[in-house]
């Protein structure tokens, strides 16, 4: 009775679209959302679910802790369902978890009247007293939840275990599941035909450990322009990441069904910003649209204190994961992750330019009122310089009046880009106000960036996607990202192949 009590107040009040809230990443209604949980794609009715950590009473995190839920047709335009999964009491908490398509009702949950593509099976952390792992199915397509009886189907009598990503493995004809044993620094694999009786198969641990383990995954994702895939195991760590609090790592390797194997012993970063964490990939997606995931958008060490107005926090864009080799220096190609946008939005306004040398007093300049754009430079670095000389190619990103501004560039002498991200708006010492990101040239020191910025978030994608970077941003109340200027510090040492500039909306 408690849900339902607490339903009644959670949908009270209508979406608001103040300036500070993105338009084209997912963000709650109101109150606090973090993790991504329980994705899937409905292949009868054409539809994408998104579930989420979400405390709908207050704009940080705190218990009780529910499954918030959107639905969407291109996964840019989410609508707001109901609450999916809620705790049995106040002080409890549904945490992370992940959703599978039952097919062929190996539960024994679903009759023939339910589509084998709405077969919706909930794999989640019951966090109460311990942590253990449960099951809640849908008769729905995924809308309303029946908890299993006999959770929980998972209890190593731990307070430190959850996140369960379930995914089906052909080759071995069972369910696989990998959950952390957090503060062991253990990713547990278990298997299982009916995903109630689970047997541990394996444990993995590699990579950097920080405080503990949280939010892993494993997915066979393809290697571009072959026939062949490679496993990687998603793992996310928090605090103590190398770029401070919480990020996300992964590591490349083979999985026979009982044991994944990493292809080398090093630890690869998933995105080079401070804002994302806690990836994972869709369930049940058509094999033409690729493997698909998305990411939390904030970082624990400040999340709670951001300052938007009763509601706290956002996704990624969805990105299309693929592998391919890319050069991490002059002499050394890593098999590694390749990351690029999908989203569906209509172009406002757009400018294109070409063929450019920057002068010291140039300036290409774009205006998009919404704060709502995204940018593609490819650029060519003419001159090899060293210190004194300290080129810079940069691109500013302004209020309408110019009173505040955040700056993104790259400094050739050490072949970094960086994002200052430094305004009144926001003061947090954990906040950090400039990151970088180290990117080989795609070509003889040619470069590409493609980036999205929408009202208090630019993702960066660099050389198609080979690294990127994303991180969060705070203007004053009610202003806007509205004004873009490409500069240089320099004569004659960029040459801009191309620039374009789009304002976006939906």
């Amino acid at each position: 009775m408690r849900f339902s009590v607490l339903l009644i107040s959670i949908f009270c009040a209508a979406l608001a679209f103040a300036a500070e809230r993105p338009l084209i990443h997912f963000t709650p209604e109101k109150g606090w959302m973090n993790d991504p949980n329980g994705l899937f794609y409905d292949r009868k009715d054409d539809i994408w679910h998104l579930y989420f950590q979400y405390n709908p009473n207050q704009p940080y995190w705190n218990q009780p802790l529910y499954w918030g839920h959107a639905i969407s047709k291109d996964l840019t335009t989410w609508t707001h369902e109901k609450l999916a999964i809620g705790p049995e009491h106040a002080d409890e908490g549904i945490f992370s978890g992940s959703i599978v398509v039952d097919h062929n009702n190996t539960t024994g949950f679903f009759n023939e009247s339910i589509n084998p593509d709405q077969r919706v099976v909930a794999i989640y952390t019951n966090n109460a007293d311990i942590q253990t792992q449960d099951l809640a199915y849908s008769l729905d397509g995924g809308y309303t939840f029946t908890k299993y009886s006999e959770n929980p189907v998972l209890n190593v009598n731990s307070t430190q275990f959850r996140d369960p990503k379930v995914i089906w493995h052909q080759e071995s004809y069972q369910w696989i599941m990998t959950v952390v044993q957090a503060q062991q620094y253990q990713i547990q694999i278990y298997g299982s035909t009916d995903l109630k009786h689970w047997n541990l198969h394996s444990n993995f641990s590699a990579g950097f450990t920080g405080y503990q383990y949280e939010c892993p995954g494993l997915i066979e994702i393809p290697i571009v322009g072959t026939n062949e895939t490679k496993w990687v195991m998603f793992l996310a760590i928090n605090p103590g990441s190398p770029l401070g609090g919480s990020s996300d790592q992964y590591f490349i390797g083979d999985f026979d069904g009982f044991q994944f194997k990493p292809m080398d012993s090093y630890t690869r970063l998933v995105d080079l910003g401070k804002d994302f964490y806690a990836l994972q990939t869709f369930s049940d997606v058509e094999k033409t649209d690729g493997v698909l995931a998305i990411a939390w958008a904030s970082n624990w060490q400040y999340a709670n204190d951001v300052p938007t107005k009763g509601w706290r926090s956002s996704t990624s864009l969805v990105r299309n994961l693929t592998l391919d080799y890319i050069s991490t220096n002059p002499e050394k190609k890593l098999l590694s992750l390749v990351q690029t946008p999908v989203f569906e939005s209509n172009v406002s306004k757009s400018t294109e330019k070409s063929n450019i040398t920057l002068q010291k007093n140039d300036s290409i300049d774009f205006n998009a009122d919404s704060g709502v754009f995204e940018f593609e430079l490819n650029f060519k670095v003419l001159k090899k310089l060293t210190y004194p000389e300290v080129p810079n190619l940069d691109l500013y990103i302004s209020t309408k009046d110019g009173a505040e501004s955040i700056r993104f560039g790259f400094n050739p002498v050490i072949q970094a880009f960086y994002l200052d991200r430094t305004t009144d708006a926001f003061k947090n010492p954990f906040y950090t106000g400039q990151i970088s990101a180290n990117v080989e040239p795609y070509l003889d020191n040619e470069y590409k960036v493609h980036g999205v910025v929408d009202r208090n978030i630019i993702e960066l994608f660099f050389n198609d996607g080979a690294v990127t970077m994303t991180n969060t941003f705070f203007l004053s109340e009610e202003a806007n990202p509205c004004t873009m200027n490409l500069t240089s510090n320099m004569n004659d040492e960029f040459h801009i192949r191309s620039v374009s500039f789009k304002e976006l909306s939906v």
